[in-house]
């Protein structure tokens, strides 16, 4: 299937809308469920509220940590195929941490009915919200040179061929 740079950029879009809508609808969900019931032990209560902040910190902090040290693997002589590839590959392990934080707290708030883990869910969806991946972002993340960022311009160049 030949994409021009627009046809391209939906695949990532649809990939974090996806990667965000399904900790929202499972949060949704098990709000709605929990009601304020506790099924967990208050042993797990102390060590959640100690974890859950650093969980969302350190995948807040490690996602950006491990996308930049994907994205500096992308050098400015690789052809723009594989520079969009990985760089699909550094937004999807940035989102995957970011998910998975999101996910943890959840189920600690399924477990414990403290909104407060929430909370710490909301700021991982927060930030993969603020991580979407728009043409803006990819032209200033991926070193590209004149000829890519023409041939992103240009609608009618075929770019990537998956």
């Amino acid at each position: 299937m030949k994409q021009n740079f627009h046809e391209y950029l939906k695949g990532p879009k649809f990939l974090a809308f996806s990667l965000i809508i399904g900790p929202v609808l499972i949060g949704l969900v098990i709000y709605y469920v929990n009601m304020g019931t506790e099924i967990g032990s208050k042993e797990y209560i102390e060590a959640f509220d100690l974890v859950l902040p650093l969980l969302a910190a350190a995948a807040i902090l490690s996602s950006q940590y491990n996308y930049r040290r994907l994205m500096k693997g992308i050098t400015i002589d690789m052809d723009l195929k594989t520079k969009l590839t990985n760089y699909r590959a550094a937004f999807i392990v940035r989102f995957a941490i970011l998910e998975g934080a999101a996910l943890v707290s959840i189920i600690a708030f399924f477990l414990n009915a403290n909104t407060l883990y929430l909370i710490y869910a909301g700021l991982c969806i927060l930030a993969m919200i603020a991580y979407r991946p728009d043409k803006r972002s990819i032209l200033a993340d991926v070193p590209l040179t004149e000829n890519d960022k023409q041939r992103i311009e240009d609608s009618n160049e075929i770019i990537f061929e998956a």
